[in-house]
């Protein structure tokens, strides 16, 4: 019983990691897509990263407001 504990702990660590390795490829695709002017592919990627950007920005500024211009303003900063 331990043993088949630990199998299907290992196969489930493993799925884990094929999908973060997939879904890193994914963001890479991404990201190189943004970089050569793909608009589509940095809006995805803006969306993906917004609350992240927030929440740093949040812990930087004063205001919830402030923080919403700093994540607007680095987002513009992206694309230019």
């Amino acid at each position: 019983m331990k043993l088949a504990r630990l199998e299907c702990s290992d196969r489930n660590r493993s799925d884990r990691g094929a999908r973060r390795s997939a879904e890193a490829k994914e963001e890479r695709d991404f990201v190189a897509a943004a970089k050569s002017g793909d608009l589509v592919a940095f809006e995805i990627l803006c969306a993906q990263s917004a609350g992240m950007v927030f929440n740093a920005a949040r812990r930087l500024t004063l205001t919830k407001e402030d923080a919403e211009d700093a994540v607007q303003e680095s987002f513009k900063i992206g694309v230019h």
